[in-house]
């Protein structure tokens, strides 16, 4: 975030964040940096996603139609690219 205010904002608006930067009012620049910077770069993540390597099974679709067929009588609709055309 640091960097990216270095190269996006003007002069005087990091003059200004490093002469607050330092006193009690460091909680409210950075809260405004931030937001400067998730408006300009988007918000992250709110969770990292987290798991391990699959299983290996026997039970696997070896084509799009085996899927349909399959999809179709499980839940009474097609998905899949046929349901796109929809």
């Amino acid at each position: 975030m640091i960097e990216w205010a270095a190269a996006n904002l003007s002069e005087a608006d990091r003059d200004w964040y490093n002469s607050v930067i330092h006193t009690e009012q460091a909680p409210l620049a950075v809260e405004a940096l931030w937001a400067r910077y998730t408006r300009a770069k988007g918000n992250p993540p709110k969770t990292m996603l987290r798991g391990g390597r699959s299983v290996d099974t026997e039970d696997v679709y070896e084509s799009q139609t085996q899927l349909d067929s399959f999809t179709t009588i499980s839940i009474g609709f097609p998905i899949g690219s046929r349901f796109t055309q929809y």
